[in-house]
Parts: structure tokens; sequence; C-alpha cells
């Protein structure tokens, strides 16, 4: 009886330390009084695992510092589709593709009226594309093919930096000057259909600095009542507001005011001579390129980037 209490002792015993014995040790390392040693050779062997994760960690950290982020690439050509391109070639030359594609057009006005000008301007533009496509040398803007005076031409090439000593051109703007009634008539339509966008001079400024003084007398405007650079602002708002007339000659019309409007801001060199009506004068003028040719893109991005610096420097209103 005795001999049986101490047998089920003894497999209880060793029951008890095989439960409690550390994983992963021999099954004899008890047994043998081996347990310390057995234990030491596992620590260094995590120890090892344990460095060589950290080494591992370090590499992969600071190839992840040498590489940027990868970039989210969801949706990009929806994004370049709405806002255009700017490619910058190797020699630096900037050329921007796909413009705003005139989203003017799609403004929901009220009246009948207003929808015929947009009837009138889309058929303009599509008229503009099948003379492009007939005639590949005919070009609306070309001064030469509106009969613009030599002298207008002359000053028009040299947009925008302007012309010096060049006083005797002033009387050749005369006769493209419309009467009061007129001007107020393209005015109006400027201010309705264009200027909503842009509106670099308000209606109240450009009609007390430049309408009243141009026909302070009578019907017949007075060239040299004011600055060639307010002349400039005035001829690119009669431009885009014959864009929008429903005259069939208003569009031949519309683009030789543009040409004057270039002209005009030669009679003073805008080094010497920059005023704010430079900037709103350039700035009109962007504005007719806009609605006029889409595919102007480029220049209207290097006559932006020249509005935008004269913008910047101190600029003291001219006073007559």
């Amino acid at each position: 009886m005795y001999a049986f209490i101490a047998y089920l002792t003894g497999k209880y015993r060793n029951y008890s330390s095989y439960e409690n014995q550390p994983v992963g040790l021999p099954s004899n390392a008890i047994r043998n009084g081996t347990i310390e040693m057995a234990l030491t050779d596992q620590v260094q062997r995590l120890s090892q695992k344990i460095r060589a994760a950290e080494v591992r960690l370090k590499q992969l950290s600071k190839n992840s510092q040498a590489q940027p982020p990868p970039v989210k690439v969801e949706n990009l050509d929806e994004l370049s589709n709405a806002i255009g391109q700017l490619i910058i070639g190797e020699s630096g030359k900037a050329t921007y593709h796909g413009g705003t594609a005139s989203s003017e057009v799609k403004v929901i006005l009220s009246n009948d009226a207003s929808l015929k000008l947009i009837d009138n301007y889309l058929q303009y533009l599509e008229e503009l594309a099948k003379e492009k496509e007939s005639d590949e040398a005919w070009d609306i803007r070309d001064p030469i093919r509106l009969g613009m005076p030599l002298e207008i031409i002359k000053l028009f090439r040299a947009f925008p930096m302007g012309l010096s000593h060049c006083s005797s051109y002033h009387s050749h703007f005369t006769e493209f000057l419309p009467g009061r009634d007129r001007a107020i008539e393209l005015t109006n339509l400027y201010y309705r259909l264009v200027a909503w966008m842009y509106d670099p001079v308000l209606r109240s400024d450009f009609m007390d600095t430049i309408i009243a003084p141009l026909y302070a007398t009578s019907q017949v405007a007075s060239i040299g009542a004011i600055h060639p650079h307010q002349l400039s602002v005035f001829f690119a708002v009669m431009a885009s507001g014959a864009l929008w007339d429903d005259h069939p000659s208003a569009k031949i019309l519309a683009h030789q005011y543009h040409v004057l409007s270039r002209a005009a801001l030669s009679l003073k060199p805008i080094i010497f001579d920059a005023s704010t009506a430079t900037v709103q004068a350039i700035f009109t003028i962007i504005r007719f390129l806009h609605i006029s040719d889409l595919t102007a893109g480029e220049e209207r991005w290097i006559l932006g980037s020249t509005c935008t610096k004269m913008a910047q420097i101190p600029l003291e209103d001219w006073s007559p």
C-alpha cells in the first residue's frame, strides 16, 4: 500500500515538472539539470533574431525616406481635362493646352434677346473655324486684312512694349472712333455679357474717366482728352461689346477695335509710362482673347504674367 502511494506521488511530481517546463526546452533538460544552459541558448537565439529585425527595420526606414510617397492617381485624367495642362519643354518654353472652351456661353440668361446674342456668338465661332479650315492663310486678327493704316499696324506690332516718339500717330485713331450713342450701346453689351466674369474697370469709373471726357462736347470724340492707355481700355471694351453685337459686320469691327486697343497702348511705352489704366487695358485685352480665340491660351498666359507683374509694382494714376 505504502509502495503504491509512493509510486503515485512520483508520477504527480514528474507531471508537474513537465507542465511547468518552459516551452521549447528539451524534455530531458530538467531531469539532467541543464535548464539554465538551455534557457541561455534560447535567449541568445531570440536576441539574434531581434537584432536582425532591428537592422531590417532601419533599412526599410531609410528606403522609405529616400523615395517620395506614392501619389494617388485616382481621377487624375478627369482633373487634367478640367483645368488643362501646362507643359514645360527642355529649353524652358511653357505651352498651355486645354483652354476654358468659353464656358461663359453656357450662362443661362433670362430674356430672348440675350439668348439671340449667344446664338450669334456661337455662330461666329463656327464660322471662324470654317474659315480657318478653308483658308489656312486667313486670319481675322491680321491688321493688314482688316484694312488698318500702316501707322496703326506699326503700333500694333510693338504691343505691349510700345514705341517712342510716335505722337504724330494719334490722328489715325480718330476715324475709327464710334459716335457717343454707339459707344454707349457697345459699353452696355460689354458690362452685360462680358464684365460679369472679370471687371477690371468699374462701369462708373469707365463712364466718368473715359466716356465723359472723350465725348465731353458732342457726339464726336476728342482723342486728346484721355491718356493713350485709357484709350486702349476704351477700344478693348468696344471690341468685347461688338463681339456680341448682332450686326453682320460686327465681328470684323470687333477685331478692328482689338487692333486699335493694342496700338493705343503702344503710343506710350509701358516701361516709362505704366499706370492703373495700363493694367486695366491689358486685362481687358486678355478678356477679349478669351472670348474671341480659343487657341490663344498661350498668349493669354504671357499677357497675364505681364499684367500681374505691373500690378505688383507701385503705379501712379495718370492725371491730365
